[in-house]
């Protein structure tokens, strides 16, 4: 759901989060940064998906594990994505079991923090 915050996900075991299954080509080669504000109070670590082939369709492909702080308060979170080809798909759990989370100002940038890709919540 889309807030004036950013958009919030009510996250359940086995939710897959944010997908972007196409990522608009061409986009330079990374390696990249995907960056975002995020709030929440789930119950385990996130993950980052993501496939430099066509043919590969998510979950499977590259994952990248991290740990989001889950206490309720505003965080930024940087997570690199270390790949020298172009990325086409990515997907985002930010909470791999029960509870709430809010994202804001997602971002695929490269190695030099220029913004490559930007996703609004509105």
């Amino acid at each position: 759901e889309s807030t004036p915050d950013g958009l919030r996900l009510v996250c359940r075991e086995g939710d897959p989060g944010i997908a972007i299954d196409r990522i608009r080509q061409p986009i330079e080669p990374g390696p990249y940064v995907l960056s975002f504000r995020l709030r929440t109070n789930g119950d385990r670590d996130g993950e980052v998906f993501f496939t430099v082939d066509p043919k590969i369709t998510l979950p499977r492909g590259e994952r990248i594990a991290f740990e989001p702080i889950n206490d309720r308060q505003w965080h930024e979170v940087r997570i690199p994505i270390k790949t020298d080809k172009s990325i086409v798909a990515l997907r985002l759990d930010v909470c791999g079991g029960e509870g709430e989370a809010t994202i804001a100002n997602l971002k695929l940038l490269d190695q030099n923090d220029k913004t490559l890709r930007e996703w609004k919540s509105d």
